[in-house]
């Protein structure tokens, strides 16, 4: 799996930062100064895929966040909650 679905929250969080008036330029942006967004070129394969039963998005816990996380991004609970590894 490619980190699209992370690249494309990021990119909303930096629409979100413009219409609160945080550019390019201010310290907490989180466009860089050379105010291009990369996400994380991180492929999930059979070596590194979690375990089944796991939430699909466990694959985030390998940007540094918490797959469990009742409060992340990712954890909606409607509609059952995230799909599950099979």
């Amino acid at each position: 799996s490619q980190p699209f679905e992370y690249y494309v929250h990021t990119v909303f969080e930096v629409i979100n930062q413009v219409e609160m008036g945080i550019g390019p330029d201010h310290p907490d942006s989180l466009v860089p100064p050379g105010r291009v967004i990369y996400a994380t070129p991180y492929v999930t394969d059979e070596t590194n895929v979690p375990e089944p039963g796991s939430s699909i998005h466990a694959v985030f816990g390998y940007y540094g966040m918490d797959p469990d996380d009742p409060d992340a991004w990712f954890n909606w609970q409607d509609a059952g909650g995230p799909y599950k590894i099979q």
